[in-house]
């Protein structure tokens, strides 16, 4: 909040500081107010004076400003900041009494303060000029409060069933592990639980907050329930100042959440003689909609209020209201109760919307009061009097505004992707599946599917936004083969075992897991194969330095060893451990230099949460630092950085506080290399070059681990490197898709097949309405593949006279021989080239006609088979479009036809057929 300072008067008056920049300096005690003058600065114009403080707290407390006892009528404002630029704190205008059984009209507010922070204290005249006392009270900590109750509330929910808290923690220092507990009360039995639920250790930063999901029960619709919070921390009473928190447990119904502040007994009155505007901002995590609400309204000196109104205002990402969108008027004299909406309120997914009070007065209207102190209070209350800015209540009062709102029980759904891989498994023959709350942990009712071949398998199911879903894998149809969840990743079923356990809030896809595991699958060689070159576990090394257990292993020239150490490991008991920043810097030569052929790298690593990690490519292993083939700095932040072939040519996401694999392909003959993370590719770059661009030998020599400085703490382990065998015979081919009729992607056309592995490969632009590729595919092989507009555009209407069933769909295909291919141009979801489309594919005419043997030697016949009979146009075309042969056949409804590819090359033919309103293309292949 920026408050503009009016600094014209800078003198002292009565030994008080008139204006911000000439506060007066105090520390926890009690302070005079002689009184406060007219011209004293202030920063809102309402007042005409102030008289101003500044503190400054030499450690993190909990402070009270209070005049309580002072005698006079007072308004308090707190700010951060400077002079010229403060942020408000904290304010209050009338929170206690003046005397005994008086009117609320002295003022007191709180608030965390942060060591070596300045406070600025303003007490202005807006009420009153005359003199009082006011104190400045610090509270530390309090003793430790394990399993002390910190909240409670009524709720009457829908289909509500999650236990949401936020939480604030009110120590002095940083705390670390502590668990919030939630029990469920019956109103009519407040001693016995009904439920209770506790969330998993959480840790948070002084004067920090935490939203936590303390677990879940089951309701009976439309009853009421009191729900109590305790708080227990894991520092106990090692550091008892830091076991003080709040809690500020939240939930209205399906989904619907808004905070509780609190109840404030003497309420919030105004004369101010304005339209007055009060409510809470509520935020809808799903569609749904509000049908009564409740609430509780005070009259004031007299019965003469009008115009009361519930109104819905619409509230802006700023989290100011923006629109008026609903009013209904309500009776005017005191209420507390439920107010039916005339029309239902359709509240929307995302949104936000103030609930409230309006009402024009010239009495003192009180806004927090409630006949029934049982309801729930939520409050993110706003404020509004006449055109005035909108101000967070609680910077007036400490109160809640009495609004609760009573929702549909409207269940919305969404869905949700499961992952898992199955490449360390026997997969049974009656495939995967998966159980869970989403279908009634049925074994059999979801199976799952693995539609590229590459073990990971997928499975989308419909479950409620806002639901906790549990589920585990089984490798068939029955509990007999299910998955056993590890603890550190699982929830408790209650049948001795754990289930995998996910909040669902929006569409979601989940990442693969291994069946059995909590992480990716690590591949693991044997490392008697002779392609293996390096297969280095640790588990033969003794904990202690590295360099002199294996001839690989030796320090960068002036540069201290690695240790092995066994407090961590992906497999066995041991790994390599990289820290102590900068002096450290170990490499592990490859036995010689290799510079054709290709390799694949492989290992794992772990790097703790806050940590980095960074390695490097060395290009020769006698000139350790000559040549750097890549660097990938893995800097704090869970983002990594790559220089491979020119500075900053990648970046990458990697995981805290778990295992992951790094991969590099060396295509040593080809001159490029493929960077991987988890199987994913990053990078492709030119082998070529070094890490900066410069060229460089085509070699790789060596890996450097390296830790930069002190933040960098790392863990290797599972290094293996790999000799890939040679493909002799591939076949060259060509592929070239046609675009005359789609608007092109911006990022252009791709390609994706078995030969990618489903992953999407770049296209090149002819500049003439056509993308080429250029690919080796293995000898006769059947080979499927797509094309893409945009690296998600997949072809969808392809004819399926010119594709194979995928198993998930038609895919287009290619047989290769043994002679490279050019494939010629197939226009984007048809069979032929874009100027050889006539109108569109009928699947009944394609069906008469039919094409044997395929493939062919050298003759193959044509059956065509009509109810009607028909004029044919049929023309034979090669891959590249070019016209073999054309035969016009008059009136035929049953008629064979033969062709004779003797005399042509081995490779793909065309055989388009047209009656010139209808088109069907075969496609012939020679062998």
């Amino acid at each position: 909040m920026l408050v503009l300072l009016f600094c014209g008067m800078t003198s002292f008056a009565f030994g008080q500081g008139m204006s911000c920049d000439m506060s007066e300096m105090v520390t926890a005690g009690t302070y005079t107010v002689d009184s406060i003058p007219a011209n004293g600065n202030n920063t809102n114009t309402i007042a005409t004076g102030a008289v101003w403080y500044s503190y400054t707290p030499a450690q993190n407390v909990d402070v009270t400003v209070s005049s309580c006892l002072g005698g006079a009528d007072t308004r308090l404002w707190v700010y951060t900041g400077s002079c010229d630029a403060l942020d408000l704190v904290a304010a209050n205008d009338d929170f206690c009494e003046l005397s005994a059984g008086g009117d609320p009209y002295a003022s007191e507010t709180g608030f965390l303060a942060t060591a070596g922070t300045t406070y600025y204290i303003e007490w202005d005249n807006r009420w009153s000029s005359a003199g009082f006392d006011w104190t400045l009270t610090e509270t530390a900590g309090q003793a430790d409060v394990a399993a002390a109750p910190v909240g409670q509330f009524t709720v009457l929910p829908d289909s509500q069933n999650e236990l949401w808290v936020s939480a604030l923690n009110l120590g002095t220092a940083d705390v670390t592990g502590y668990t919030l507990t939630a029990e469920v009360f019956d109103t009519d039995d407040l001693m016995t639980p009904v439920a209770s639920a506790s969330s998993t250790p959480q840790d948070i930063a002084f004067a920090g907050t935490a939203v936590v999901n303390v677990g879940s029960w089951m309701p009976v619709i439309g009853e009421e329930y009191v729900i109590t919070y305790s708080v227990s921390s894991a520092d106990g009473d090692s550091n008892p100042d830091n076991d003080t928190f709040t809690t500020d447990p939240f939930t209205v119904s399906d989904f619907t959440y808004a905070l509780d502040s609190g109840v404030q007994t003497n309420g919030f009155g105004t004369n101010s003689g304005n339209e007055i505007i009060m409510g809470n901002v509520y935020t809808f995590f799903a569609p749904d909609t509000i049908v009564s609400v409740s609430l509780a309204y005070g009259g004031g000196d007299s019965p003469d209020t009008d115009d009361a109104n519930l109104v819905i205002w619409s509230v802006g990402a700023d989290g100011i209201p923006v629109e008026e969108l609903y009013a209904q008027s309500i009776q005017t004299e005191a209420f507390d109760g439920i107010v039916l909406l005339d029309d239902e309120f359709e509240g929307e997914m995302g949104q936000r919307y103030l609930v409230g009070t309006r009402s024009t007065t010239n009495a003192n209207v009180n806004f927090a009061l409630g006949i029934d102190q049982n309801v729930y209070f939520p409050g993110q209350t706003l404020f509004r009097s006449g055109a005035g800015a909108w101000t967070d209540a609680a910077a007036v009062a400490d109160f809640a505004h009495t609004v609760r709102l009573n929702m549909t029980s409207d269940i919305v759904t969404t869905t949700l992707t499961l992952n898992v891989q199955m490449t360390q498994e026997d997969v049974g023959t009656n495939g995967v599946y998966v159980a869970g709350s989403f279908n009634g942990f049925d074994p059999a009712a979801t199976e799952m599917t693995d539609p590229d071949g590459d073990g990971i398998y997928s499975v989308t199911v419909d479950v409620g936004i806002g639901d906790t879903v549990q589920y585990k894998f089984l490798n068939g149809p029955s509990f007999d083969f299910e998955e056993s969840v590890p603890m550190e990743c699982g929830v408790d079923n209650g049948f001795g075992g754990f289930d995998r356990s996910t909040i669902v809030l929006d569409a979601t896809e989940l990442a693969p897991v291994c069946f059995g595991g909590c992480e990716f699958c690590q591949v693991l060689q044997d490392c008697a194969e002779p392609a293996i070159i390096i297969c280095e576990d640790f588990e033969d090394f003794i904990v202690g330095s590295v360099s002199g257990q294996s001839a690989l292993f030796e320090p960068w020239p002036g540069g201290s060893t690695a240790n092995v150490v066994d407090d961590l490991a992906l497999s066995g008991t041991k790994s390599l451990y990289i820290a102590d920043g900068g002096g450290l810097d170990q490499v592990l030569l490859f036995p010689e230099n290799l510079n054709e052929g290709s390799y694949e790298l492989r290992f794992s690593l772990y790097v703790p949460q806050g940590q980095a990690a960074y390695f490097n490519i060395q290009g020769d292993r006698d000139a350790i630092g000559s040549v750097f083939k890549i660097e990938v700095d893995m800097a704090t932040g869970g983002v990594a950085s790559v220089n491979a072939g020119g500075v900053g040519a990648a970046t990458f996401d990697y995981p805290y506080d778990q295992w992951f694999e790094i991969g590099i392909d060396f295509n040593l003959t080809a001159e490029e290399n493929t960077l991987l993370v988890d199987g994913t590719d990053v990078l492709t770059w030119d082998g070529t070059l070094d890490s900066g661009g410069d060229p460089e030998d085509v070699q790789i020599g060596g890996i450097n681990f390296f830790p930069i400085d002190g933040d960098y703490e790392y863990y290797v382990d599972d290094i293996f490197l790999t000799q890939v065998e040679t493909v002799l015979g591939a076949v060259t081919t060509t592929f070239t898709v046609g675009t005359e009729f789609i608007d092109v992607d911006p990022g252009g056309m791709f390609i994706a097949g078995e030969f990618t592995g489903w992953q999407n490969e770049a296209m090149t632009d002819n500049a003439d309405g056509t993308w080429s590729i250029t690919v080796d595919l293995m000898p006769n092989d059947t080979v499927e593949y797509k094309f893409k507009n945009g690296p998600d555009g997949w072809e969808e209407a392809t004819p399926g006279d010119c594709t194979i069933d995928g198993g998930v769909g038609n895919n287009r295909f290619v047989i290769t021989t043994t002679d490279d291919l050019d494939l010629g141009e197939v226009c984007f979801n048809e069979c032929v080239a874009c100027d050889m489309v006539i109108d569109v594919f009928d699947p009944e005419f394609a069906a008469g006609i039919s094409v044997q043997p395929n493939p062919t030697a050298d003759v193959f016949t044509t059956d065509f088979r009509f109810e009607t009979a028909t004029d044919l146009n049929v023309r034979l075309f090669n891959s590249t479009g070019q016209l073999i042969e054309e035969r016009r056949l008059q009136s035929v409804s049953t008629a064979t036809e033969r062709f004779d590819l003797a005399a042509q090359p081995a490779g793909m033919y065309n055989l388009v057929v047209t009656d010139g309103t209808r088109t069907s293309t075969k496609r012939v292949v020679r062998r």
